[in-house]
């Protein structure tokens, strides 16, 4: 059973070889991947670092106030 492939690919001018190939595939892959961030799981391969702040702002121990 034999099924036609449409090329994805198409070599307008001249006989590129297959480095030439590969080299447009890296490139466009490259190109693809740009806009992607870790929350499209995109090569997320470390966790976010956890939030530098806390709940309650820092009062001093010699403040006005108690908290």
């Amino acid at each position: 059973m034999e099924t036609e492939r449409n090329p994805v690919l198409r070599v307008v001018r001249g006989e590129p070889g297959d480095e030439e190939i590969a080299a447009v595939v890296v490139a466009l892959l490259a190109v693809a991947g740009r806009g992607r961030t870790a929350a499209d799981g995109a090569g997320a391969t470390r966790a976010r670092p956890a939030p530098r702040w806390s709940p309650r702002p820092y009062r001093s121990p010699r403040a006005w106030t108690s908290g």
